[in-house]
């Protein structure tokens, strides 16, 4: 019967209505902008490092682009395996470049 159980048919319907939620998969639109928000933040890092010579600033923003790119990769996953895995270098690297960007800084503060 509609309306048995309260609220869980609106619950439900409003899950399945959000995008990308059916079946638990984001949708292409979101995995983009993940992939659109990585593109605009390794940008930063030549201008931050290398021009401004701000290299705790560079080295946050490659920490964020690791962090996106991560998180780009596991939604990728979920509807696009190639894509997923051309990713993986990526955040490989990122991750090295995160860790090299801290000891730059670092031995540059002393």
């Amino acid at each position: 019967m509609v309306g048995a159980e309260p609220g869980h048919g609106h619950i439900r319907v409003a899950y399945l209505a959000c995008p990308g939620s059916a079946a638990g998969k984001p949708s292409r639109g979101e995995v983009l902008a993940w992939w659109a928000a990585a593109i605009v933040i390794r940008s930063g890092y030549v201008p931050l490092a290398f021009g401004r010579r701000r290299l705790w600033a560079a080295t946050a923003d490659a920490a964020l682009l690791f962090a996106v790119m991560a998180r780009y990769a596991l939604l990728a996953r979920r509807i696009d395996q190639p894509a997923a895995l051309l990713a993986v270098p990526e955040v490989a690297w990122t991750a090295f470049a995160t860790v090299l960007s801290t000891t730059v800084a670092a031995i540059n503060s002393q």
